[in-house]
């Protein structure tokens, strides 16, 4: 004679070790049933928990094994994708984003130096030109360079 052992889904949650929103689910999809008294048979909810596990582990889980097939073609889709972008940087195709970022700070850092040491330039080729005349260029040249730095959001000069 069998001995009759009922759990509530807590109970069957804890000792199979999955969380109780799962044992919820699997009630909903008629893989555990409840008794009269609205808890589970733990030697028949048991054998039908492993039973489902079972199948699901070789591919006749039903909706769970879609779920488990689409998730692996979604993560092998995932990898290919990772494993092409490796190989066009490896290539040189793509480049990385902080690469630019880093080269491009450093281009706007040149042209930036080399535009403030124009009027110093100007003063040595042109020395005609007044101490008013060299800070009115630099003057020009620093608000320009304001604008641009203003329009792409980096330190100004």
């Amino acid at each position: 004679m069998t001995t009759k052992i009922e759990m509530t889904q807590a109970d069957f949650a804890r000792h199979a070790g999955i969380a109780a929103p799962t044992v919820a689910r699997y009630i909903k999809k008629g893989v555990l049933t409840l008794n009269e008294g609205g808890k589970l048979d733990m030697p028949a909810a048991l054998h039908a928990f492993v039973e489902h596990l079972t199948g699901v582990a070789a591919g006749r889980g039903g909706e769970d094994q879609a779920d488990l097939t689409k998730e692996r073609a979604l993560l092998t889709r995932e990898q290919k994708i990772g494993q092409k972008m490796k190989n066009a940087i490896a290539r040189g195709e793509y480049l990385l984003a902080r690469d630019v970022e880093r080269r491009w700070g450093n281009d706007y850092a040149a042209v930036m130096n080399a535009m403030i040491a124009l009027p110093n330039d100007l003063a040595l080729l042109l020395p005609h030109l007044s101490k008013h005349d060299l800070s009115t260029i630099d003057r020009a040249i620093r608000d320009a360079l304001n604008r641009v730095a203003n329009s792409l959001g980096a330190d100004p000069a």
